[in-house]
């Protein structure tokens, strides 16, 4: 193929989800299924400098850089489930249709126990889905503060976030970790929240990731750094703006 032209390409992938706390698996939470899907699906390496970006895949940590693309997904799941994804989406029928348009990547979370909650800050939809819990009232309100106040400051001191949407899910992410980002989409640990009781500092570590996760909108998302060789870069942003907020 010459520079210039453009092709398609069909590729077809079957890949079981895992039963694990992790930002790819599933896990049953109150009674109901909460599935995080992300890395689940191959998506075009990124081209830099006159070359192909090969670096080999890592389950763990900052394990990915790849150009902005369109996304249009369809996705389907039992009716009984609510579904979070980048992008904007509908769902009608079991079907969820995604556009994530100037995207990244997309990730998604779908769970039959799901509730959804949302407001706003500086035009953009901030979409909180939490499960229920004796503590989900207080995980949703703080969770949606923190974002709206996220977004307040980040919008001044960056830039405008570049999207309609963002959603906010809630799961059981493993040990050590708090949180985990995407374009339009962060995935927040709650397994404080949905024990009966958590230790008040639990208030203070949601905080911290909601806002870190946010920032990352911005650094890694928006911006494009190499999360998988300069790491350092979009961490140590975000772990400054986070002290911000």
């Amino acid at each position: 193929m010459n520079a210039g032209e453009s092709t398609d390409l069909t590729v077809n992938v079957v890949t079981g989800v895992p039963k694990r706390q992790d930002r790819f698996g599933y896990q049953n939470i109150n009674g109901g299924k909460v599935y995080n899907l992300s890395f689940c699906f191959p998506y075009l390496s990124d081209y830099r400098n006159g070359k192909w970006n090969y670096h080999p895949y890592y389950d763990a940590g900052e394990n990915r850089n790849s150009a902005v693309s369109n996304f249009h997904v369809s996705f389907f799941a039992p009716k009984s489930y609510k579904v979070a994804a980048s992008g904007q989406s509908t769902t009608k029928n079991g079907k969820t249709t995604i556009t994530a348009n100037n995207m990244r990547e997309v990730a998604i979370a779908a769970s039959n126990k799901f509730k959804v909650d949302h407001a706003y800050a500086n035009g953009v939809r901030i979409n909180d889905y939490y499960l229920a819990s004796k503590n989900s009232k207080q995980y949703n309100k703080l969770a949606l503060m923190t974002a709206q106040d996220s977004f307040h400051i980040f919008t001044k001191k960056i830039g405008k976030y570049p999207y309609k949407e963002i959603d906010i899910t809630e799961g059981l992410l493993g040990k050590d970790t708090g949180g985990m980002e995407y374009p339009g989409l962060i995935m927040i640990d709650a397994s404080g929240f949905l024990q009966k009781k958590h230790p008040l500092d639990r208030y203070n570590e949601l905080t911290e990731d909601v806002s870190h996760e946010v920032g990352h909108q911005w650094f890694y998302g928006t911006v494009g750094s190499d999360e998988y060789m300069e790491p350092w870069l979009d961490e140590g942003l975000t772990n400054l703006l986070e002290n911000g907020v």
